[in-house]
């Protein structure tokens, strides 16, 4: 709750609604995306897991979520990145390594781009 209480700004909510029959398309990628999150997976591998062709699933993928598939993959692996700083004491590259990146530098950067501060300095603030 921390996270999102204080990052929540940062982070795309699922749309819900009109947009359920699109999210149902998508669960076997969503659900690709989350067990292989260190991977970065071709956008054809997820369309033919939700049984769509790349264009289409690109479209869809928009339409319901209101993000590129890309993008929704780094909010991914932001998100695991902060659970990883908040409860183990794991190295940046470390951290990085297990979300998919090949080292800390890029790592640090998109945390900072993301959140708006170094992931050393969000490891060491409380949580409220």
């Amino acid at each position: 709750l921390h996270i999102i209480w204080n990052y929540g700004k940062h982070l795309k909510p699922q749309v819900i609604g009109s947009r359920a029959e699109d999210l149902r398309r998508l669960q076997p990628a969503l659900a690709y995306l989350r067990l292989h999150l260190a991977e970065s997976p071709p956008v054809g591998l997820l369309a033919r897991q939700s049984g769509l062709s790349e264009p289409q699933f690109r479209r869809v993928f928009h339409r319901a979520l209101g993000l590129s598939p890309v993008n929704y993959l780094r909010n991914l692996r932001m998100e695991r990145a902060c659970a990883l700083l908040k409860t183990t004491d794991l190295t940046l590259e470390a951290i990085a390594e297990q979300i998919g990146y090949q080292g800390a530098s890029f790592f640090v950067t998109t945390f900072r781009k993301q959140f708006g501060i170094p992931p050393g300095i969000f490891r060491h603030q409380p949580l409220s």
